[in-house]
């Protein structure tokens, strides 16, 4: 890669936090169907997870959880939900 795109890539995510950039990585491994690297992904953010979070962020917990869902699904794509 030039690299002056990879220069102009850092700037578009120098704001965002680590866990952004995780979950957007993770979305990204998703997309590409490569779960093994999604899966490392979500255990990066199951660590920063268990540090204390903010008391206005509750977010976090909500994310992951989602995240583990989104790859359950791509993982399992006939299983059928059953609700009890």
């Amino acid at each position: 890669m030039c690299p002056e795109l990879i220069s102009l890539e850092a700037k578009s995510t120098a704001g965002r936090r680590l866990t952004d950039k995780l979950f957007l990585a993770f979305d990204q491994a998703c997309i590409q169907g490569e779960f093994g690297v999604a899966q490392q992904l979500l255990r990066g953010l199951e660590l920063i997870a268990r540090r204390p979070a903010p008391e206005h962020d509750n977010r976090r917990e909500e994310s992951l959880l989602s995240a583990h869902e989104r790859l359950w699904h791509l993982l399992h794509p006939n299983a059928e939900l059953t609700m009890s």
